[in-house]
This record gives C-alpha cells, sequence and structure tokens, in this order.
C-alpha cells in the first residue's frame, strides 16, 4: 500500500512541479485558460496586459494577446487589435478585425472602419458601417452619415435623407449637426430657404458650445423678423384688393414680378 501511495503523492508533486514552473514562465496562463472556458473577467485581465504592451510600444506581444483574446469573443480586444494593426500601417488587418468587432455589436469598431474606407474615398463601402453606428444612436456617426449623402463623391445625393440624419444627430446633442442645418435652412440651395429654422438651429448650435455660428444669431433673428413683417404686409394687402383697393393690387402685382410670388 505504501509504494502506490508514494508514487501518487510522486505524480501529484510533479504536477504541482510542472504547473510553477508553466506559471512562473506564463504569469497570465491560469487567465488563458479561465478565458478559454469563457471568463470575461480574465479575458478583460489579458487585454489589459495588452494594453499595457502597447504603451511600451511592445506591438508584437500586445497582438498575440489581443488575438488570443479577440479569438475567445473577447471583442474589445478585436477592436484593439484593429487599431493595432493600424497604428502598424496593415490596413488590410485592420480592416478584419474593426469588422469583427463591429458585428460584434461594439461600434467603435463600425466607425474606425468607415474612417478606414472614408479614407480611400470609397465612400460607398464606409456607409453601412456608419448606418450600423448611427441606428445604435451614435450621433456623430449620423453627422458623418448625413455628410455622405450630402456631398460625398460617388454617393447617390438624398438632401431630405441628409436632413432627417442630421436633425436625429442635433437631437442627440452632437452641435456640428445643429450647425450645418442652420446654414442649409439659411442657404436655400438644396432645399426650401427656412430662416425660422435657422435660427431655431443655430440657438441650439450655439447653446452647445458651436461658438462660430453665435454672431449670426442676432442677423437671422433680424431677418425672422423681417421676413414676419413683410409676410403680415402681403397677407393685408391680399385682404385689401379682395375688397377693391387697387393700391394695394398694384403693391401685390409689383411684388410678384419683382419677387416672383
Amino acid at each position: 500500500m505504501k509504494k502506490p501511495l508514494l508514487i501518487a503523492c510522486g505524480i501529484i508533486a510533479l504536477i504541482i512541479i510542472i504547473c510553477v514552473f508553466l506559471f512562473s514562465i506564463d504569469k497570465l496562463l491560469y487567465s488563458k485558460i479561465s478565458c478559454k472556458f469563457g471568463s470575461q473577467n480574465h479575458c478583460s485581465t489579458i487585454n489589459q496586459a495588452g494594453n499595457l504592451y502597447v504603451l511600451d510600444a511592445k506591438f508584437d506581444e500586445a497582438k498575440k494577446l489581443f488575438k488570443f483574446t479577440c479569438n475567445s469573443e473577447f471583442y474589445e480586444s478585436c477592436l484593439n487589435l484593429g487599431a493595432l494593426f493600424e497604428q502598424t500601417n496593415d490596413i488590410s488587418k485592420a480592416k478584419e478585425y474593426f469588422q469583427k468587432s463591429c458585428e460584434a455589436g461594439i461600434n467603435e469598431g463600425c466607425d474606425k472602419l468607415a474612417f478606414i474606407y472614408i479614407n480611400e474615398n470609397n465612400f460607398e463601402s464606409a456607409k453601412p458601417f456608419l448606418e450600423i453606428s448611427c441606428q445604435n444612436n451614435s450621433f456623430e456617426s449620423c453627422y458623418d452619415l448625413a455628410s455622405l449623402y450630402f456631398n460625398a463623391q460617388g454617393v447617390q445625393k438624398d438632401y431630405q435623407k441628409a436632413i432627417e440624419l442630421y436633425t436625429k444627430s442635433c437631437k442627440g446633442e452632437f452641435y456640428d449637426s445643429c450647425a450645418v442645418l442652420s446654414l442649409i435652412f439659411l442657404r436655400g440651395k438644396e432645399i426650401e430657404r427656412n430662416l425660422p429654422l435657422a435660427l431655431e438651429f443655430a440657438k441650439i448650435a450655439c447653446d452647445g458650445g458651436i461658438s462660430e455660428i453665435c454672431p449670426k444669431i442676432n442677423e437671422l433673428q433680424e431677418a425672422v423678423n423681417s421676413t414676419k413683417l413683410l409676410d403680415d404686409l402681403k397677407s393685408l394687402d391680399k385682404e385689401l384688393c379682395e375688397e377693391g383697393d387697387e393700391e394695394a393690387c398694384d403693391r401685390l402685382e409689383y411684388e410678384k414680378t419683382r419677387f416672383g410670388n
């Protein structure tokens, strides 16, 4: 009985020695095993270790850790791996891992992939990834998507869609979109001019910190007031003309000749 017991103890001791040796070589071994069995906390620990390697410019070591956790379905590591490949100018690999993180529901992965395509002037390929982020209420992505519909080469222009997206982004407190809407409604080129809306969006943008547009608010307010006064006078002349006032009819005719309305 003693001999089998000694053998068993020897085996246990050997296993312990091997484990101690392995853990001394790889301090993350336990976390890796746990991560592989689905522990998100241990995957996060490995991901954080990868981030420390990036800070130390040890990119190869970081890539190994990020790849391990990405393949273990910890998708934040896929995003980090994509960023690392982008940093080291391996754009093809960056796209692969950004797309993997995007498909897992990480908006930032969708955005980064879209920006790569935008930098390549491949605006049509950028659209679906911005659409995913915008649908998930990334309001900066809504702004970027609206800009594609508004003026990007190779993308079919859709001003109404662009305005809807800018409006969603503005309501989501991405105030650059409010400023753009103000200019669109002031210009009246792509869509019918609407000074009250231009004023409304300018105020929102100014209050949101877009300081460049603040000086235009007084001008817009004066323009809105003047337009309202002219509309009131025009409405009054219509009533007077219908009642037989020839001078009112003459003023309406002159305005129609001069302004086309």
